[in-house]
């Protein structure tokens, strides 16, 4: 290997330490540590969303979704169209940062938005989504 040809590595060698040595600087001044994690979790990752931060039509949406309801199956059962339960989907998905459909429901199961077996109450009675759709429960229950 000539001299120039080792300058040459050399040169791009220093150039990729330089833009580490500053990428891992921005990183410690936007406050993630040493690992590289921010709440352990990394920092690809938001803070964990509470229960709380989702309204009670999300929360619905959401619990029909890990029912494997479409979206006008959804909208009939809650009572609203299927562009508006699209829409709830999004914002279910941009707070938990989802992919997908799944990605959410796994996703709430793990931060406790969601616990099975997935109840809620729907247009004043409370109702059981099972796999097969909903049923309506003995009003003795």
């Amino acid at each position: 290997m000539d001299a120039a040809t080792k300058a040459a590595i050399l040169s791009r060698y220093e150039s990729h330490v330089a833009r580490f040595e500053r990428a891992a600087e921005d990183r410690r001044r936007r406050g993630f540590d040493a690992d590289g994690g921010r709440d352990d979790r990394g920092p690809w990752l938001p803070q964990r969303p509470g229960a709380e931060s989702f309204t009670p039509s999300e929360k619905a949406v959401l619990t029909l979704i890990a029912r494997g309801f479409t979206d006008s199956e959804i909208g009939n059962l809650v009572g609203i169209s299927p562009n508006t339960v699209k829409a709830h989907v999004r914002h279910v998905l941009a707070k938990l940062n989802a992919r997908n459909r799944a990605h959410a429901v796994a996703l709430a199961v793990e931060y406790e938005v969601l616990k099975p077996p997935y109840s809620l109450r729907l247009r004043g009675y409370e109702r059981r989504v099972g796999i097969g759709g909903p049923e309506k429960q003995d009003e003795g229950s």
